[in-house]
């Protein structure tokens, strides 16, 4: 499973920890303002002036051993993306989220894996925006049919409505979930443990200690349940006694 470490600074300062950090990928925001791509989750971060430069971005992970995942925010913003995936050749090691209709924007453009982000129109979140069971069960149908008709490579989910059905769903089709946002201990291990194939979170650093404690406490509990089972005469004792207490 890999660690994907969300970036919510647009600073090269940020980037660049993100880049030390244990995570496999790194998720940047995209967004096209004034003709450039800027890494922003919206407007107001694309018209800060300090806004870190899309290219600038993919320089530093294209240096570096880690993935890309591509929010697209926009329609506009999906051609100038795809081509600057293109130019900068990370398309092959990148993964683009978002609506449907953009991230194969920027697949036409570069050839990158599409993640459809859920919930979403067509597959949306229950009355106010619950993770209810019918919710669950909709958006768990709609990822594996659009993986299977080919529309997607993998599924983007919000971890509320992240499942053992879903990942079934979406493994069976062939296809990838991304889990976003989790950073509490338990949420992470809950995940980890469906399994998902990516895990979105603030905290790199936490999540991979959480999953190294969890894969030590796996460890421990087959090393307990070996050595229960390779306890001499532990059966055979067993035996003995019932058939003594038999006699």
């Amino acid at each position: 499973m890999e660690i994907v470490a969300h970036q919510h600074a647009s600073s090269i300062v940020a980037i660049e920890a993100a880049i030390r950090s244990p995570a496999e990928r790194i998720e940047l925001d995209v967004l096209l303002h004034d003709g450039r791509l800027v890494v922003a989750h919206g407007r107001r971060d694309a018209r800060d002036p300090t806004a870190v430069r899309l290219d600038q971005a993919l320089d530093l992970i294209a240096k570096s051993a880690k993935r890309l995942l591509a929010d697209v925010k926009t329609a506009a913003t999906a051609g100038p993306l795809g081509e600057a995936l293109q130019d900068a050749r990370l398309a092959e090691q990148t993964v683009v989220s978002g609506q449907i209709d953009h991230i194969n924007a920027v697949a036409e453009r570069c050839g990158a894996a599409r993640a459809w982000t859920l919930p979403a129109s067509g597959a949306p979140a229950g009355p106010l925006g619950l993770a209810t069971r019918q919710a669950r069960d909709r958006i768990a149908q709609a990822a594996f049919k659009a993986i299977a008709d080919g529309r997607c490579d993998a599924v983007s989910v919000e971890r509320h409505f992240v499942e053992q059905a879903l990942c079934e769903a979406v493994h069976r089709a062939g296809g990838r979930v991304f889990a976003w946002t989790a950073n509490r201990p338990r949420e992470i291990r809950r995940l980890a443990a469906l399994p998902v194939d990516g895990l979105v979170t603030d905290d790199p650093v936490g999540a991979h200690r959480s999953l190294r404690r969890q894969a030590d406490d796996q460890a421990d509990d087959q090393a307990d349940d070996q050595a229960d089972h390779a306890t001499p005469g532990h059966a055979a004792g067993d035996d003995t006694r019932a058939a003594d207490a038999n006699v």
